[in-house]
């Protein structure tokens, strides 16, 4: 999915549904990104909402999405739209083991 803006893609998602015992149907957003001279301006937000309206749609339990913690302005741009932190997202990379 994308935003436009005067013929030029501002900002991108990428998304897809999967299904957990825990959570149900739920819409994870691997990717969110806005053209970095055009943040501030609402592609951003205009985006996630259609991203949002996208998993209602399809009858989603919930949306999903991590963030690496230094990244404060999407964080706001999340929280503002009703996202909640929930949780820390471990990983195990096996290159990393001896």
């Amino acid at each position: 999915m994308y935003c436009q803006d005067r013929g030029e893609v501002r900002a991108l998602a990428g998304f897809r549904f999967l299904e957990f015992l825990a959570w149900g149907k739920v819409l994870y957003i691997d990717d969110l990104i806005t053209d970095s001279e055009e943040r501030r301006t609402g592609h951003g937000g205009k985006l996630l909402k259609g991203v949002i309206e996208q998993g209602k749609k399809v009858k989603c339990d919930q949306v999903y999405l991590d963030s690496g913690p230094q990244r404060d302005d999407p964080h706001r741009l999340y929280l503002n739209h009703g996202f909640k932190i929930i949780g820390h997202h471990f990983a195990l990379d096996f290159k990393d083991l001896k």
